[in-house]
């Protein structure tokens, strides 16, 4: 198999959301030391025909989170080489967390991987995370950059008398 049709093989297995195959298809390629970026740049073009696939309605809300859980997995499997290959040219620091208020973290996950296989060190606070945290962590950690990831807009406030508050409409 040529390297164009191994190409098209990982990007139709993962447009078809056939998460065995693509993992096995990853693996097998890492095993054989192909570039471990054509990998994610293949996935990610698979990620994006299951997204033109949602918006022609042929796939629901399901099927792009499966494609992001498949990715999540690829990442995963692809981070070691990636680290490995950057070892000792970090990028800087990043802090990480899921806002208080909010549970949702694979968009940060996905995120996080893909900030470590570019040589960036990341300290991730997890989900439902105080702003009391985020502070006290970039105090200690004084980190490059601060990232903060929230899906629901509930956890979202538009100025400081909101803290007193609640969430929006509590």
């Amino acid at each position: 198999m040529n390297d164009q049709e191994k190409r098209a093989t990982l990007i139709e297995a993962l447009m078809n959301l056939d998460e065995k195959r693509v993992l096995g298809l990853v693996s097998e390629r890492l095993k054989r030391g192909d570039d471990p970026l054509t990998l994610l740049e293949e996935c990610q073009e698979g990620m994006r025909q299951v997204g033109v696939r949602y918006e022609q309605r042929e796939y629901y809300l399901s099927g792009l989170m499966m494609a992001g859980e498949i990715f999540r997995e690829v990442m995963e499997q692809v981070e070691p080489a990636l680290v490995e290959r950057l070892r000792g040219s970090e990028s800087g620091h990043i802090l990480l967390g899921t806002v208080q208020g909010d549970i949702h973290d694979i968009g940060k996950n996905i995120f996080s991987i893909m900030l470590r296989c570019h040589g960036f060190s990341v300290t991730d606070l997890g989900v439902d995370a105080p702003p009391g945290l985020f502070l006290e962590q970039a105090r200690q950690l004084q980190p490059d950059i601060i990232g903060l990831s929230g899906l629901l807009t509930t956890s979202v406030r538009g100025d400081a008398a909101n803290d007193q508050a609640g969430p929006p409409g509590g």
